[in-house]
């Protein structure tokens, strides 16, 4: 078992069963849930071969995911992303940044702009949202003295320069202060979604049961948080 403050990082688990053994161990963290417009309670991260992977990036494309925090464009983000590996190819790597190191290379004026509610973090195409349902947002917030960020770099946009120079100096900052972590078939990574920037290598897609293949699965330590928005009893949020 490796840990940090922003990740937990579990290896040799069962390889069979493993959808079972996520929801298991991860409800011991929070509540799983998923987003009504995205998919599954458990989504399986692979390269799908349709026309939208050619033109974005997302859990089912095989490119560069830059360092971002998940479901960065709802109201109430997870606040853990659980990772399993069902299998991985050879520089597969996840990226984790931890966001507090990567603060401390910021200046006081930068870390000022992001805690302003400038940012619009577009809704990936494949959620079927317009743009009406996005939001001005600050990028960084303190809650209970530690940090919490959101952050996706594509198609992000300030309503300021000085926002947009904040933004592109904390995404730099993240890349100087990440990891790579390669995953081994029957690993467990549960990140913290407030204090952890994650992202992948690009790979080369097979389209076959040798690809690279993660089970993900969002968490909330309170559903109450999300409100009106639950639904309980299929555990799925709605709206953004």
């Amino acid at each position: 078992m490796n840990s940090d403050y922003s990740y937990l990082l579990l290896k040799n688990l069962p390889q069979t069963k493993c959808d079972e053994l996520l929801l298991l161990l991860t409800s011991l963290v929070g509540d799983p849930f998923a987003h009504a417009d995205e998919g599954s309670l458990i989504m399986a991260n692979k390269p799908i071969k349709t026309e939208e992977a050619q033109h974005t990036t997302a859990y089912f494309t095989w490119n560069k995911f830059d360092l971002h925090t998940e479901l960065p464009y709802i109201q109430t983000p997870p606040d853990f992303i659980s990772l399993y590996c069902v299998n991985n190819v050879k520089g597969g790597y996840t990226y984790l940044s931890n966001v507090e190191r990567a603060l401390h290379l910021l200046s006081q004026d930068q870390m000022i702009e992001l805690k302003k509610p400038q940012y619009t973090i577009p809704i990936p195409p494949h959620f079927g949202a317009d743009k009406k349902q996005e939001f001005k947002r600050p990028l960084l917030s303190i809650v209970k003295g530690r940090p919490s960020l959101r952050i996706r770099q594509d198609g992000l946009v300030s309503e300021t320069e000085a926002g947009m120079a904040a933004a592109q100096a904390l995404q730099s900052a993240l890349d100087m202060v990440r990891e790579a972590i390669e995953l081994e078939p029957g690993s467990l990574i549960i990140i913290n979604n407030h204090l952890s920037a994650h992202g992948r290598a690009p790979f080369r897609p097979t389209f076959n049961h040798e690809d690279r293949e993660l089970h993900r699965v969002y968490l909330i330590e309170d559903v109450n948080k999300f409100g009106k928005n639950y639904d309980p009893i299929h555990r799925r949020i709605r709206g953004f």
